[in-house]
């Protein structure tokens, strides 16, 4: 038994977690199924071709997306468009108010003086 340190810090005995024959019954079993244990990889030794319908499929499926892509950035330009005109409006109303408020103000300040 070896000696080990213990969470408290002091070392005591370790007991070996496997037997020697456990150990000798584990190499067994590995031996008789080598490819359960082996490299996984090794399974796989030939590659899957593409299904062929995938191949005849994609320009389909990519022109469709194209469309959809140009519908999409067209209603964007137009909501764009929309909203810009919608903006255009406010500053116009604002500016218009601006100006009835500087001419209140400035027709308020000539009556003071007066």
């Amino acid at each position: 038994m070896s000696e080990a340190a213990t969470p408290g810090g002091f070392l005591g005995p370790q007991v070996p977690l496997f037997s020697e024959e456990q150990l000798r019954n584990f190499a067994f079993i590995h031996s008789q199924a080598p490819w359960l244990y082996g490299n996984p990889q090794s399974i796989f030794t030939g590659s899957v071709p593409r299904p062929t319908f995938l191949d005849v499929d994609a320009p389909r499926v990519a022109q469709s997306q194209m469309e959809r892509d140009v519908e999409f950035l067209k209603s964007q330009i137009a909501r764009d468009r929309d909203e810009k005109e919608e903006f255009r409006k406010q500053i116009q109303s604002l500016t218009a108010e601006n100006q009835r408020l500087r001419s209140k103000v400035n027709g308020d300040e000539k009556v003071s003086k007066e």
